[in-house]
């Protein structure tokens, strides 16, 4: 949306850690009062999230729930925060106030990881209590230790006694463990048939699973696995693998693997009817998926993310080369972070009975979804309430079998049914209406809304462009992705803004919103510059005609469109980068200087790193070499899509600008489909333009065209700017390492 008209944590924990510090953005000083966009365009909820507690109790870091009984036949709840706190309360929820008693604190049980080593870092992350409590008094928790780059999961027993009230005997016995960096999953779930304990592991990896974990068996990773802990174990271990497991007896496989090709499944339930095992597991890029899991099943990850292909050189790999599709898949422009949950089975709310109930840890929503298990049908998710704060981590149930809801910020929420009808509060009809302008004609800015400039804009068939950023009430506090090519993130509450110019008259505005998700909706301008009117859902083709008399056709894209590029990989601010924003203007000032003077941007050592990238300017032969031009112009074109694991599937290249071009994919690249008709074409044949695919799809509009959406003009600069590129490159081998020195993280 903000690159061309052409144009989806981990969980938990992961997120939270492993974005790092980042950049952020805010000041004190800049109060953009953003409360005509703020829930506009989100469905009213049918429900809210209330206390379960009297008094609102926290419990710092709760992650899961174990309802249980007390030795007097009471209802009580064990609750285990994330740092290792394990807290007995009486389960009486919003009737009267009660007293919370802390259990332990086990971390201090982990202190020591084996052969020296102390543990810096410790997660308690799911528990569950024997299957057959209280006759076997046993409690097994999932926790994960590390210590820099080494790390691993342990599935460790407890003996409870009950004397006098809930309390552990001793020192954890370690039943399973495996080294894991991050994307732990850890769920830990009894089979209803079977009575095996089911156990979730993530893909143990750093985004994007450089090493290709997902699709391999010989580690635990990215699986789900299955013990008999009950049994005689067998020798060395505290488990035995049941017989039936689906890859006993296979050379190369682990025994205890029940189904594999998953990234990060944060939370399992069975069905309370059909007891099969359904997973959530958390996306990358684009989507959050549910799968049914099935015996040997493979969900697919790294070599595909739910239906798209991700790693689209790693074949499905291990014994089941058969690709699990997963039975919901939803977008990152509605959720970002599944967290898993259960079927409804309570009594407060029948008209939800049946429905997979489940959420998001950043937008903090909780969403449902109708499923029939005699027909083994979904129907279409709806949001349904949205906890008060925090990060969502897990939805649980509690004696009665309703809805808890548990955040890191140590709330524990119930839902209640809201009074009165709730409706949808539209997207405001005209620009005006946004609060984003003082004067809409003139585009003058209203406080807290600041215009910038990039240091290269995308083609948009001859349109120039002016950028806004408008920045929330509060100041920003949200970390930024820590890669060169990712958007400095903006707080919920902010939007960027862009608006399109033919001739000097303005024709379409573009407005990217963070309600939690992020949002895309576009204006259209009348023909005297003066209002601006919201374009419906499905979005418009109109003819405009130019000044010269020509008249040319123009996409104001859809919804779905805009968030077609604008996705998780770049933070969704395509050019909202520091490479992009790291310019001086005319009069000598620094943009990113004035920033941080002004305090919209707050300094620290990845700001640094990112300040030492600067994009060339495709059409400006002064800002660096044909290569840094040709590189920045294929970048901020066409690597929104074109990236490792990104939507362009019609070839195997990666176009971001870091990325050296020998190892672009696009030097002797075949591409899928080819269109110049000759055997010798490739994407790019050095030396010959005429040759290379890439340039013959940029020079074409119709079927096989690049940019494949919105675009109905060629840029010719653009065109002849790559064209002189490719035929500079020398025939007999492919020149290495772009720019090295200056953009390769």
């Amino acid at each position: 949306m903000f690159m061309s008209p052409k144009n989806v944590i981990t969980v938990i924990f992961c997120v939270i850690s492993f974005l790092g510090s980042g950049i952020v953005l805010g000041q004190d000083k800049l109060k953009w009062d953003n409360s005509a966009l703020d829930g506009a365009g989100m469905p009213g909820l049918k429900y809210q999230a209330v206390s379960f507690f009297k008094g609102n109790y926290l419990f710092k870091g709760a992650l899961d729930v174990i309802p249980y009984q007390n030795n007097s036949d009471e209802a009580e709840l064990l609750i285990l925060g994330h740092r290792g706190k394990i807290w007995s309360v009486p389960a009486h929820g919003l009737e009267d106030r009660v007293e919370r008693h802390l259990v332990t604190d086990i971390k201090s049980h982990f202190k020591d990881m084996g052969q020296g080593k102390s543990s810096k870092h410790f997660q308690l992350l799911s528990g569950v209590l024997d299957r057959d409590w209280p006759k076997i008094p046993h409690l097994y928790l999932a926790v994960h230790q590390q210590n820099g780059l080494d790390g691993r999961c342990l599935i460790v027993r407890y003996k409870v006694t009950m004397e006098s009230g809930f309390s552990l005997e001793g020192k954890p016995e370690i039943v399973y463990s495996w080294k894991t960096i991050t994307h732990n999953g850890c769920d830990l779930k009894w089979g209803p048939k079977d009575g095996f304990l089911y156990i979730s592991a993530g893909d143990g990896s750093v985004q994007r699973d450089p090493g290709k974990v997902g699709q391999q068996v010989n580690v635990v990773r990215g699986s789900i696995l299955r013990l008999d802990v009950h049994s005689k174990p067998e020798p060395g271990r505290n488990y035995t693998v049941p017989g039936d497991n689906p890859f006993v007896g296979m050379d190369g496989v682990l025994p205890e693997i029940w189904a594999y090709g998953l990234r990060n499944p944060w939370r399992m339930c069975f069905h309370p009817v059909s007891e099969e095992l359904w997973a959530a597991d958390n996306g990358e890029d684009l989507w959050e998926m549910l799968y049914c899991v099935k015996r040997g099943s493979n969900a697919g990850w790294s070599s595909y993310e739910g239906y798209q292909p991700f790693h689209r050189d790693l074949a499905l790999g291990g014994p089941n080369t058969q690709h699990t599709l997963p039975r919901l898949a939803q977008p990152h422009t509605e959720l970002r972070s599944i967290i898993g949950g259960v079927f409804y089975r309570g009594k407060k709310f029948p008209e939800l009975a049946g429905h997979y109930i489940y959420g998001c840890s950043i937008t903090r929503e909780i969403w449902a979804v109708a499923y029939d298990a005699r027909k083994d049908t979904l129907g279409k998710p709806f949001r349904i309430a949205k906890i008060t704060y925090g990060t969502l981590t897990s939805i649980c149930e509690d004696h009665q079998q309703e809805l808890l809801l548990l955040s890191l910020s140590g709330s524990i929420e119930t839902l209640s049914r809201r009074e009165g009808e709730q409706r949808t509060r539209p997207w405001p009809k005209t620009l005006a209406e946004t609060g984003l302008f003082n004067h809409v004609a003139s585009q003058k800015p209203s406080e807290g809304v600041m215009e910038y400039k990039v240091q290269a804009e995308a083609w948009a068939d001859g349109a120039s462009a002016r950028r806004f950023l408008a920045l929330p009430k509060s100041q920003i506090t949200k970390r930024g992705g820590n890669r060169y090519y990712s958007s400095l993130w903006i707080n919920e509450g902010g939007a960027l803004v862009k608006t399109f110019y033919l001739d000097g008259a303005p024709v379409e505005t573009q407005v990217l919103y963070n309600s939690g998700t992020w949002q895309g909706y576009t204006y259209k301008w009348d023909s005297e510059g003066k209002t601006a009117s919201l374009v419906p859902e499905q979005g418009e083709t109109v003819q405009v005609k130019r000044d010269s008399g020509k008249t040319q056709i123009w996409r104001f894209p859809s919804r779905s469109e805009c968030m077609i590029c604008h996705t998780q990989h770049s933070l969704f601010g395509i050019a909202f980068t520091a490479p992009q924003l790291n310019r001086t203007d005319p009069q000598g000032l620094q943009q990113l200087d004035e920033w941080l003077k002004t305090k919209v941007l707050k300094n620290n050592n990845d700001l640094k790193k990112r300040r030492e990238v600067r994009l060339a300017d495709p059409y400006d032969p002064k800002s660096g070499t044909l290569e840094e031009r040709a590189r920045a112009y294929l970048h901020i074109n066409c690597a929104h899509c074109h990236h490792k694991t990104g939507m362009g599937g019609r070839a195997a290249m990666e176009l971001e600008y870091h990325v050296p071009l020998a190892e672009t994919g696009l030097i002797g690249g075949a591409p899928k489909i080819g269109l110049l008709g000759k055997a010798e074409a490739k994407l790019i044949v050095p030396g010959n333009a005429e040759l290379s695919e890439l340039l013959g799809r940029m020079n074409r509009r119709g079927a096989g065209q690049m940019p494949l959406f919105g675009s109905h003009e060629v840029d010719e600069a653009g065109v002849a700017l790559i064209r002189d590129w490719i035929n500079s490159l020398p025939k007999c081998e492919p020149p290495m390492n772009f720019n090295k020195n200056k953009v390769h993280p």
